[in-house]
């Protein structure tokens, strides 16, 4: 029994630095997925953007080309 006491410290400091690693580990992979995630919204976000100013480039161009026929057709009216 006295050779386990000895070797107790000696189990105890593994445990304590696989958990310790364990943890390390854990946190950088939280991190990592975390930063991915992100990085992902920014390239939807961007894309998104993208084609919601498109569309509103061709509603204003449409909106430009459509104006003046309707300015004309008011004056031959009044």
């Amino acid at each position: 029994m006295s050779a386990f006491i000895q070797q107790l410290p000696a189990l105890t400091g593994v445990v304590i630095g696989a958990l310790g690693s364990y943890r390390a580990v854990a946190r950088g992979e939280r991190v990592r997925f975390r930063r991915e995630r992100e990085a992902r919204w920014e390239e939807r976000r961007l894309a998104v953007y993208t084609d919601y100013a498109r569309a509103l480039k061709k509603s204003v161009t449409l909106t430009y080309r459509v104006a003046p026929s309707l300015a004309t057709t008011r004056i031959r009216l009044l």
